[in-house]
């Protein structure tokens, strides 16, 4: 007798159905989740791995363009400044999740 090709699959045996469809209610039969709070949404996507990341990078990037254009002294005497403007979207972000508690 000829023996089966590589890639063909073996035969179904009659066993359990596959995990991902076990267990499985009906559509009419699950229960709607409440919609996620606006923090809640903002901190999840901050928690992906992509997102931290991307931050990482953009803060090498910074520190190394700081760093080669010896631009640290200027930093250093308008650092108020920029942590104020910094600040403004950290406020109405902060604003935003606490008002939609």
């Amino acid at each position: 007798p000829l023996a089966p090709p590589p890639h063909a699959r073996p035969p179904r045996s009659a066993g359990p159905p596959p995990p991902s469809r076990a267990g499985r209610r009906p559509k009419e039969q699950q229960q709607q989740q409440p919609p996620m709070a606006f923090l809640d949404c903002c901190l999840e996507r901050l928690r992906r791995p992509e997102t931290i990341l991307l931050g990482v990078w953009w803060l090498i990037v910074l520190v190394l363009v700081v760093y080669i254009a010896d631009m640290a002294s200027h930093v250093r005497a308008v650092w108020r400044p920029l942590l104020l403007l910094a600040a403004i979207p950290v406020v109405f972000s902060v604003a935003i999740g606490i008002l939609s508690m």
